[in-house]
This record gives structure tokens, C-alpha cells and sequence, in this order.
């Protein structure tokens, strides 16, 4: 996973693939970058945002909730 920037992100995607899924690391969509896609059977697609311990600021959340919005509306399914 050589697209992945942070060891959390690594750590999950090594699971995940560990655990047969298929995951791509920073895919675009609309103009966003998610941090994990995996890929199930049947076309179905879960994006994975890697929130890890970083402080937020409120204009930082609601810019990644804004986002997130935009990428339901085209179809994405989240898990933070």
C-alpha cells in the first residue's frame, strides 16, 4: 500500500487485504480523495476515511462532513 500516508491507514488496508478484500488507497471521486475503497462482489464499494488520533478543528470537521455528503450523494457508502 505505497498510495497510504499514515501508519494507520497502512494498518488497516494490511488487514483488510489480509482478510481477502481487495482496497485501493487515496482513490478520487468528484474532485475528493478517499483514503480507503475496498472492493466487494457485486460492483459494491465502501470508502474508509482514517480520521486516527489527529486534533480537528471545527472548520476542519465540517469541511470532511461537507465532503462526505457530496460523496454519499454520488453513490459512496462511509465508515470513519
Amino acid at each position: 500500500m505505497d498510495r497510504c500516508e499514515t501508519d494507520l491507514e497502512r494498518s488497516i488496508a494490511k488487514y483488510l487485504i489480509d482478510c481477502g478484500y481487495r482496497v485501493s488507497a487515496k482513490v478520487g471521486s468528484k474532485g475528493y480523495r478517499i483514503d480507503l475503497v475496498v472492493e466487494g462482489e457485486f460492483g459494491r464499494r465502501l470508502a474508509i476515511e482514517c480520521d486516527g488520533d489527529r486534533h480537528w478543528t471545527q472548520a476542519h470537521w465540517k469541511n470532511a462532513q461537507r465532503r462526505q455528503r457530496v460523496l454519499e450523494r454520488a453513490g459512496w457508502k462511509f465508515w470513519r
